[in-house]
């Protein structure tokens, strides 16, 4: 038997995982919500397995009024122990995750097959327990095989949105896990969730669960089993349906086996409460720091020419859609930093040592602009953000073949951001939405000045009320045009959505997921996203006035704005 201090040989990425997903699933969703299953955090693994076992042999008989669904969560539960099935979607707090057998190979292939996730991309294995994590790394009561940097660390913070880098085991001590599940690394990613939902099914299949989102790769991260079925219909058996997670971003990763801690993602636990922990147990996670912005020393390929900055970013002058770096003032300058799908970060050397860390996620499908007041308060009453969010609307709206039908004085202002020959497709119908959250009021201010920019056109209101949408209609017309069909102009329609993200952290976190996937329900062409700040003494939108602590100011929408950043097409830095 092979040494306990060897160490395993690091797995390299695989080429050859099956990108072949299981395909026309009969996918089924089983509510677990009527198992009324304890939400206490003490809960022992053998209490749920005890319901469970339970409510199947209760339900057994086909006269029951619950056998169908009691049956289907024994074929869930089932197909995640033999790992022959495709992969199971469950509930926890942060988000729905894709779960199989973390030892299986094949069972692991099923899940970056389903989501057509990159092979390089390691994934978090879900557990029980520190008991079960123990039986799993092969420790025992008399030596743990948990690093002692986190012991405290999970007693606690677990369960809860927190994951934990873990040296794999050597081989022949503790279970043998699927090198699909931590391609290019000697660490995996483990957590226990507080979901009551997750931990009854990790205690009943009695498996560790790899568990990346349960989402197409790339898009929203789901957080209702609504949003798991929208993506994978028919690539998946089953759903197990929590209800909306309580935390809506993913899990904190941090890593303490070197010097000094990193946070590689940022999640659910924020900095600020792990230095806050730290400090008030005089422990090394009082000095954590960010390790999460993989850009610097990361070869980066971007559009265009630039010079690199300090965290190895490019920064350039942008021309798509008309943008470009300019100035309003002596001391206002915004720059267009492009993260458009052909500008992401290209192959590396180095395998991403945590999800999350290098390739671009939870993009809606339409333009996104990140609006960055770089730490700043960035109010849409201050003349200078109003003339940017202008001058940016203009263009998005000529860009779609709009421009014929402003007015003239609008006409002119767009011909020096557009030409005939850079038009990318005239459209009949253009739609926009507002992301606001803690400056913004509705419609970033908009509202008038948009429908000034077509004065002839009719006004409708959109379902939910004026306060949620409207919309401008031309009318169909006679004469010359652009999509003039048999001497008729069609009508022609701007959407304009806003949606509120909310004016805290905890909320922004909850609501974001859903309403980028709320955008692409709404079918939206661009959107317009404010990035939540502020600044040390906040004016709030009734003015009174709102005192922040320096250590929250520095790490409040640390975690929102990093996904926001990721989701974006392009962030607009706004420099002071």
């Amino acid at each position: 038997m092979p040494s306990s201090n060897a160490k395993p040989e690091i797995p390299k990425p695989s080429a050859e995982v099956s990108n072949m997903a299981y395909m026309n699933c009969q996918t089924c969703t089983i509510d677990l919500r009527p198992l009324n299953l304890p939400v206490a955090r003490n809960t022992q693994d053998s209490t749920f397995r005890q319901i469970y076992d339970d409510y199947i042999t209760t339900n057994k008989s086909p006269k029951s009024s619950q056998h169908e669904h009691a049956r289907q969560l024994s074929s869930a539960v089932l197909s995640l122990k033999v790992g022959i099935a495709p992969p199971v979607a469950f509930p926890t707090e942060t988000v729905y995750g894709l779960g199989a057998d973390a030892t299986n190979p094949s069972s692991i292939a099923g899940i970056f097959a389903a989501k057509g996730r990159p092979s390089d991309n390691p994934l978090i294995v879900h557990v029980s327990s520190i008991e079960h994590l123990e039986r799993c790394l092969g420790g025992t009561p008399e030596k743990s095989a948990i690093p002692l940097v986190y012991h405290d660390l999970m007693r606690a913070f677990w369960p809860g949105p927190l994951t934990i880098l873990i040296p794999v085991p050597p081989e022949g001590q503790g279970v043998k896990f699927a090198p699909n599940v931590h391609p290019g690394q000697r660490t995996i990613g483990f957590r226990i969730p507080s979901s009551q939902y997750a931990r009854f099914l990790l205690a009943v299949t009695d498996r560790p669960i790899a568990g990346p989102s349960a989402n197409s790769s790339g898009k929203p991260s789901p957080t209702t089993a609504k949003h798991v079925l929208d993506d994978l219909d028919g690539k998946i058996n089953f759903i197990l349906d929590g209800g909306s997670c309580d935390v809506g971003v993913e899990s904190t990763v941090v890593d303490g086996l070197g010097e000094v801690p990193l946070i590689l993602r940022p999640g659910g636990l924020s900095k600020v409460d792990l230095k806050r922990w730290g400090q008030k147990n005089k422990n090394v996670w009082a000095n954590v720091e960010n390790g999460w912005e993989v850009s610097k020393g990361v070869k980066r390929k971007r559009s265009g020419e630039g010079e690199q900055n300090k965290n190895g970013d490019v920064r350039h002058t942008p021309q798509r859609n008309g943008m470009a770096k300019r100035k309003h003032s002596a001391n206002l300058e915004y720059v267009l930093n492009s993260t458009t799908e052909e500008s992401d970060m290209q192959e590396v050397e180095a395998a991403p040592r945590a999800p999350g860390m290098k390739y671009k996620h939870y993009a809606p499908k339409g333009w996104m602009i990140l609006f960055d007041a770089a730490g700043h308060d960035h109010c849409t009453h201050d003349p200078e953000t109003t003339s940017i969010l202008r001058d940016t609307l203009k263009s998005q709206i000529s860009m779609r073949g709009f421009p014929s039908d402003l007015p003239a004085e609008h006409r002119d202002s767009i011909a020096s951001t557009s030409s005939a020959s850079s038009l990318v497709e005239i459209q009949q119908s253009f739609t926009i939405a507002f992301l606001t959250s803690t400056s913004w009021p509705p419609f970033a201010g908009l509202e008038t000045y948009i429908q000034s920019l077509f004065p002839t056109w009719k006004l409708e209101h959109l379902p939910g009320g004026s306060d949620q949408g409207f919309a401008l209609c031309s009318g169909p017309a006679q004469g010359p045009g652009p999509l003039t069909k048999n001497g008729v102009v069609p009508e022609r329609r701007l959407n304009v959505h806003t949606l509120d993200l909310g004016r805290d952290a905890t909320t922004i976190s909850n609501r974001l997921f859903a309403t980028l996937r709320t955008c692409d329900d709404l079918e939206c062409d661009f959107i317009f996203a404010e990035a939540p700040t502020r600044s040390s003494v906040h004016q709030s939108r009734k003015k009174e006035p709102v005192i922040i602590n320096q250590i929250e100011e520095d790490g409040e929408f640390e975690t929102v704005l990093e996904r926001m950043k990721k989701a974006a097409s392009a962030v607009l830095q706004l420099h002071w």
